[in-house]
C-alpha cells in the first residue's frame, strides 16, 4: 500500500514537473518570437538607411566628379534651360562650331535634375534643399528643416521613419560642407571652404521592406507556432513515456517482492525480458559468489560471456520457457576446498496480475547433500531387498518341509506335528514394509 501511494505522489509530481516545462516551454518560443519579429521590424528600418546611405554616398560621388571637372555643358533644351543662377560665371553659355548651344551644369543643377527624374517614379526620392534657398523649388519640408537647424548644431546626420508623400519612408539627411571647388558657383554666395550651405534629404519607401518583412515574420511564426506545438507534443509524449514507466517500475517491485516473500530460502534471480538482472538475493550470492553490487543491472548474457558460457545454451533455455513455462537443469562445480556440489536450477516466465510475461525468475538450490541422501538411501533400499529376497525364499522353504513331515504323520495315521502351516500364515514379503525408491 505504500509503495502504491508513494507511485501516486511520484506520479503527480511528475505531472506539475510536466505542466511546468510545457509552460516555459510556450514562454521560451513566445520571447523568441517576439525577438524575431521585433528584429524583422528593426531590419527594415535599417535595410531602408543603408540604402538611403548609399544613394547619398552615390549623389556625393557624382557631385565630386562633375565639381572636380569645374561641370558639365550639355545642350540647351526646354528641360535644361541656363541656369540664371550661374549668370555670374564667365562662359556659362558657349555655342558650337556648328551653331549648337551649350549650357553650363554645375553640381547642384545636375543633381536636382537626376532627382527631379528620380520623382517621376516610386522609387527613392533625393531633394536638395537650405534653409536659405536661391529657388523656392528648393525650400525644405518640416522635416528637412528640423534636420537643417540640427546641422547648424553640429550635428552630421539625420534620419527617421516619417511620411513623404502619403506613405512611410526611411529619411536620411546629410550636411553639404563647402570644399574649394564649390567655390566656383557659390563664391559669389558668400560661402567660405567648411561652411554648411544646406543638406540633401534621401526618402526610401519603406513599403517594399515591409511586405518582405511581413512574409518572413509569417513564416517566422508559423515555424515558432509548429516548433511550439512539437516541443509540446515531445514533453507530453516524455511526461507519459516516464509515468508508464514509473508504474511498471512499482509493478516490477510488486513483483519481486512477491517472488520474494516465496523463496523458501533458495537462490533466486529475477531480470526483465532484456536479461538485465533486477534482484539477486543473499543465498545467489552464496552459490553463484557473486555480490549482489556486481550483478543487479548487469546482463545475464555478459555474465555468459564473462564464464565462457555456451551462448545457445541460454537460447535454448528461454525458448523452452516460452514454449513449455519451465526449464530445469543441474550444473556441477568444486568448492575452493575440492568438495563436489550439484546445483539445481529452475527458470520460470515471471508474469504480473494480468498474465502479462515481464521477465525471468531462476530459482536456484545447492542440492549436494540432499543428493548425497538420496543415494545413501538407495544404496540400502537395495540392501534391504537383497536381504528380504534371501529370507522370503528361506521361509517359503521351510513352510514346505513343515507341510511334507505333516503329510507324512498323516499317512500313518499319525496326527499331524506341525500347526498353522496354511498360506495365511507364510511370511508376507518385507518390501512391503520398504519405502518407495526415489528416482
Amino acid at each position: 500500500m505504500n509503495d502504491r501511494r508513494k507511485t501516486a505522489r511520484l506520479s503527480s509530481r511528475l505531472r506539475i514537473y510536466t505542466g511546468a516545462l510545457a509552460t516555459a516551454w510556450t514562454i521560451i518560443v513566445a520571447v523568441s518570437l517576439a525577438w524575431n519579429l521585433d528584429y524583422q521590424q528593426r531590419s527594415v528600418s535599417e535595410a531602408a538607411q543603408t540604402q538611403a546611405r548609399a544613394t547619398f554616398e552615390k549623389d556625393v560621388l557624382y557631385r565630386r566628379w562633375n565639381a572636380a571637372h569645374g561641370g558639365v555643358y550639355v545642350p540647351v533644351t526646354e528641360a535644361t534651360p541656363p541656369n540664371p543662377f550661374l549668370s555670374h560665371i564667365p562662359e556659362r553659355d558657349l555655342t558650337t562650331p556648328s551653331g549648337r548651344p551649350l549650357t553650363l551644369i554645375n553640381p547642384a543643377y545636375m543633381t536636382r535634375q537626376v532627382h527631379e527624374l528620380a520623382a517621376q517614379g516610386d522609387g527613392v526620392q533625393g531633394h536638395i534643399t537650405s534653409l536659405t534657398p536661391l529657388r523656392p523649388e528648393n525650400a525644405p519640408d518640416p522635416w528637412e528643416e528640423e534636420a537643417l537647424e540640427t546641422f547648424e548644431q553640429g550635428e552630421t546626420e539625420a534620419s527617421a521613419v516619417a511620411d513623404y508623400g502619403g506613405r512611410p519612408h526611411m529619411r536620411l539627411m546629410r550636411p553639404m560642407i563647402t570644399e574649394q571647388r564649390c567655390l566656383k558657383c557659390h563664391g559669389a554666395q558668400g560661402y567660405k571652404v567648411g561652411d554648411i550651405r544646406g543638406g540633401v534629404s534621401v526618402s526610401v519607401p519603406l513599403a517594399p521592406y515591409q511586405a518582405s518583412a511581413e512574409r518572413a515574420m509569417l513564416t517566422l511564426s508559423l515555424a515558432h507556432g509548429a516548433l511550439w506545438l512539437l516541443g509540446l507534443t515531445l514533453i507530453g509524449l516524455g511526461g507519459r513515456a516516464l509515468r508508464r514507466r514509473l508504474h511498471a517500475q512499482a509493478e516490477m517491485k510488486v513483483l519481486l517482492d512477491n517472488v520474494l516473500s516465496h523463496s523458501g530460502g533458495d537462490a533466486l534471480m529475477a531480470t526483465d525480458l532484456d536479461l538485465r538482472i533486477l534482484l539477486y538475493n543473499s543465498v545467489a550470492e552464496q552459490i553463484f559468489g557473486y555480490t549482489a553490487e556486481e550483478v543487479v543491472g548487469q546482463s545475464v548474457l555478459d555474465l555468459h560471456l564473462k564464464n565462457k558460457v555456451d551462448p545457445q545454451r541460454l537460447e535454448r533455455a528461454l525458448r523452452c520457457v516460452r514454449e513449455t513455462g519451465v526449464w530445469e537443469y543441474d550444473v556441477k562445480s568444486t568448492d575452493a576446498d575440492g568438495n563436489e556440489r550439484c546445483v539445481h536450477s529452475v527458470v520460470t516466465p515471471l508474469k504480473d496480475g494480468s498474465g502479462v510475461h515481464r521477465g525471468f525468475v531462476l530459482r536456484s538450490a545447492d542440492v549436494t547433500q540432499r543428493r548425497a541422501a538420496r543415494h545413501k538411501l538407495e544404496q540400502t533400499v537395495d540392501k534391504l531387498e537383497r536381504f528380504n529376497r534371501v529370507a522370503v525364499g528361506r521361509e517359503h522353504r521351510i513352510i514346505e518341509l513343515k507341510h511334507e513331515v505333516n503329510a507324512l504323520l498323516q499317512q500313518q495315521g499319525r496326527p499331524g506335528k506341525y500347526k498353522n502351516t496354511t498360506e495365511e500364515n507364510e511370511p508376507k514379503d518385507v518390501e512391503d514394509a520398504i519405502p518407495e525408491r526415489i528416482r
